[in-house]
């Protein structure tokens, strides 16, 4: 018992003087958290900032989930990018740090149209603070099917779109990772799962035609699917989570959050379940035009936001300029397994499009 303590003190220190180092090593010359009265109902909602240079181009960032905020681990990535551009991450109302910026509303997570009025007020805020006439928008999976249809609606205030693991129909993609993981299953003759795949293809066709599927039943598909499509392998799970625990920027707010998706999944199902319900009724397929200069990224492994419809959705849209850039080996979040390489990409685009 003893030494047990004694390993799990030592283990605390290490990991104390680590994320101190960290702190020394990964400092932005600005370098602010930010609090801002957002949308309809004034939600108060965080915004973490980075960057070298107040001159350089804003980017507002849209996590994904919904209710899947990650500030603690931008430092991992964000850091070949900050001499260029002010990177402004947003935890979304109803989720992370802003979830416990709001206690008296605890019980309840924000609508769809809340997170959009959200979404412009912040746009019009931080380009107000920071002297801005447009900015850069990039959303994340689930973020990506608000920026996108933020990019739609508003296109005078971007300067640019960026789609990483873009989402365009949501069941429709859950019906192409069945596909995939229907022909590995056959290859392994798992009747079992094969017959639990049949079930869920059927309710998948029929929530194609009801464009609705409970709260409880988001992330089915996925759950049933992981087994057989997982692409990222334990040991970079692993660094991941290394890297939250060990950032320079973890909030004891991220932790709390963490601690309630791993340990309270109705209660966080409870908190999202109108986002979730949402976002499985959106159809961005009909859009076919945007007004601003659009990059997709995607990861090569990608299964949950299936590359066929990332694919289709590129073909079919106009823009003043688009460009998809697939990164290799990487999943569904190529920002965290492959950071050199997507900040290369982003700044890349970002670069042409922005040199005039």
């Amino acid at each position: 018992m003893i030494i047990c303590l004694i390993c799990l003190v030592l283990a605390f220190a290490f990991l104390y003087i680590y994320r101190k180092v960290n702190q020394r090593l990964y400092r932005s010359e600005l370098a602010e958290d930010l609090v801002f009265d957002l949308g309809p109902r004034a939600y108060r909602q965080a915004v973490q900032v980075r960057g070298q240079d107040r001159t350089k181009p804003l980017i507002l960032w849209i996590h994904g989930g919904p209710g899947l905020p990650n500030p603690a681990l931008t430092y991992s990535y964000q850091e070949a990018l900050e001499d260029d551009f002010i990177i402004c991450y947003w935890t979304q109302a109803g989720s992370g740090r802003s979830y416990y910026l709001n206690p008296d509303r605890c019980q309840e997570g924000p609508s769809y149209q809340e997170l959009e009025g959200s979404l412009d007020d912040l746009v019009d805020k931080l380009c107000q603070r920071y002297g801005k006439d447009k900015l850069i928008l990039v959303g994340h999976s689930f973020g990506s099917i608000l920026g996108l249809g933020y990019a739609k609606a508003h296109p005078g205030k971007l300067l640019a779109y960026v789609g990483i693991s873009q989402i365009t129909d949501m069941i429709a993609g859950n019906f192409l990772i069945l596909d995939m993981a229907e022909g590995v299953i056959n290859r392994l003759g798992d009747r079992q799962a094969l017959a639990s795949l049949t079930k869920a293809k059927r309710a998948t066709r029929h929530a194609l035609q009801s464009r609705y599927i409970e709260a409880k039943n988001y992330l089915k598909v996925e759950r049933l699917a992981q087994d057989y499509l997982r692409t990222i392998p334990w040991k970079a799970q692993a660094k991941v989570f290394w890297q939250a625990l060990s950032s320079p920027d973890l909030s004891w707010a991220d932790l709390r959050w963490y601690g309630l998706m791993a340990c309270q999944g109705t209660r966080f199902t409870q908190i999202q379940a109108d986002l979730m319900e949402e976002a499985q009724r959106m159809d961005l397929t009909a859009i076919d035009r945007l007004e601003v200069p659009l990059l997709l990224v995607s990861g090569a492994l990608d299964w949950q936001a299936p590359l066929d419809q990332v694919f289709d959705f590129f073909d079919q849209v106009q823009a003043p300029q688009k460009a998809f850039r697939i990164i290799p080996g990487a999943g569904h979040s190529p920002f965290l397994s492959h950071e050199k390489l997507f900040s290369h990409c982003l700044k890349d685009y970002l670069y042409y499009h922005l040199k005039d």
